[in-house]
């Protein structure tokens, strides 16, 4: 009697094991594929931002770096002009004096 079982029992299972393989080859494996170009858009965009985050910071420190040599520039100016200034009045004074004319008059 187990003979008959076994003979029934092994077609039966050679059925599950090609629908399995079946199952894997058609649907997982097509699944699997998916989620395969899913993460690789993600990582694609992580990429992409990690690019833009860089540039970001890039430009923020080109701009601090732009802003501070803008300030010392404009200091340095504002020193330029205040020498030039005093030469200016010394030469004035100078000449004034050369010409006997009186004392230059205070100026802000």
């Amino acid at each position: 009697m187990s003979a008959p079982d076994n003979a029934t029992a092994r077609p039966n299972v050679d059925q599950k094991v090609l629908q399995y393989e079946t199952f894997i080859n058609e649907v997982l494996k097509r699944d699997l594929q998916k989620v395969v170009e899913q993460r690789d858009q993600v990582y694609e965009k992580i990429s992409q931002y990690l690019q833009l985050k860089n540039t970001i910071q890039s430009l923020q420190m080109l701009a601090m770096l732009t802003l501070c040599l803008c300030y010392s520039f404009t200091e340095q100016l504002t020193k330029d002009s205040a020498k030039i200034k005093a030469h200016i009045r010394m030469v004035l004074e100078g000449l004034r004096e050369l010409q006997g004319l009186g004392d230059l008059p205070e100026t802000g």
